[in-house]
Formats: structure tokens, sequence, C-alpha cells
């Protein structure tokens, strides 16, 4: 039966790949609330929007558009989200920098104030070889 189907599908639609865009589109559409162009009998939306491109009830390229459409808001939102997420590594690196930084420059205060105490250590036993 589904095979009939699908031969139907394609005298209208030239390409399997596109067929199985057209018809996931169709799918979504229905599966979100979108009303059949065609009278069913308890049928699963697949099967459904199989028919109705079947049936040539359809404008494809309405579909396609809506395909398009779905694929670029999809692309915009994981760019965002990759922007978001981009943005708070380099804050995160930032962060960490500057820690670092504050870091380095406790480790030089506590290097120069060791010097300073070699250096007055050698000052004293100089002094005291001198007497």
């Amino acid at each position: 039966m589904a095979d009939v189907i699908i031969e139907k599908c394609l005298s209208h639609i030239n390409n399997r790949f596109k067929l199985v865009v057209l018809a996931s589109q169709r799918v979504h559409c229905l599966n979100t609330g979108a009303e059949p162009v065609i009278t069913h009998t308890k049928s699963k939306n697949t099967t459904i929007a199989l028919n109705e491109i079947a049936s040539n009830k359809l404008d494809c390229h309405t579909l396609f558009n809506l395909v398009v459409n779905r694929c670029k808001k999809s692309i915009e939102a994981t760019i965002d989200i990759n922007k978001k997420s981009l943005g708070e590594f380099s804050d995160s690196i930032e962060r960490t920098d500057s820690f670092d930084n504050e870091e380095l420059s406790d480790q030089e205060d506590n290097l120069n104030n060791d010097q300073d105490l070699l250096c007055e250590d050698d000052i004293n036993i100089e002094d005291e070889l001198n007497l």
C-alpha cells in the first residue's frame, strides 16, 4: 500500500529526497494543528501527508517555503546559542586571565619580599664577618 502512495507522489515530485522533505514538513504542520485537506479514517499523519501529496491537493512550493523558513529559524537559533555560549566562554577566559594576572602579581610581590629578606640576611652576615 505504501509503495503505491509513494509511486503516486513521485509522479508529481520527481525527486525522492524532495518528497521526504516535503512530506516531513507536511507532517510537522499536521502535528502542530493544521487541518488535513483530504478526508481520512484514523490514519497517521505521515500517511495523511503522503496521500495529500499523491492527490496533488497541496501546493509543493508553499511547503518548500515552509521548510526553508523552518531551517532558517533553526539556524538563527543555533547561531544565537553559539554567540551566547561564545560570549560566556570569552567572559570566563577574561575572568581567568584577570585571576592569573592577580595571582602573578601576588607571586611577584612575594618573590620581591623574599629577595629583600635575602639581601638583608646578606648584609647581616657581612656585618658579622666584618666584626
